[in-house]
């Protein structure tokens, strides 16, 4: 019964109205299907950005190890609470920054990076900005 990480302070007005849009960007380009923003508990939602369900996120061809229930190319969706105190990122720890993480999702989140890359540097930069709130 622990709380989480607590979220990083903004700084100024500009920053945080950045971090919204980028909040309202990490949902449209469709991050938070897997990284749902909160779960319910019997004590109110925990905000962990997580829905603690396997995905399959690598590449065909990929190694990686069967774990119980766990497929070669599937992770539990990592909580992303956090995530600006965590480096490296990605489930491997090859990815020194979260924009690199999200470019090296594959499979059932291909869609969400494709949509990613498709944003404009404004507001792949308001998502980035977020996410370093986390």
């Amino acid at each position: 019964m622990l709380a989480g990480p607590p979220r990083q302070p903004i700084d100024n007005i500009p920053d945080l109205l950045t971090v919204i849009e980028g909040e309202s960007v990490f949902t449209s380009v469709g991050c938070a299907k897997c990284h749902t923003p909160s779960l319910p508990s019997s004590l109110g939602d925990v905000p962990l950005f997580s829905d603690l369900l396997l995905h399959e996120i690598l590449p065909a061809g990929t190694p990686g190890i069967v774990d119980g229930d766990a497929g070669q190319r599937e992770f539990r969706t990592t909580p992303l609470w956090g995530l600006s105190q965590t480096a490296p990122y990605f489930h491997s720890g090859e990815a020194d920054t979260i924009d690199e993480a999200i470019r090296l999702h594959d499979g059932e989140a291909a869609g969400v990076v494709a949509a990613y890359l498709s944003l404009s540097q404004t507001d792949r930069d308001a998502l980035l900005k977020f996410l370093d709130t986390l």
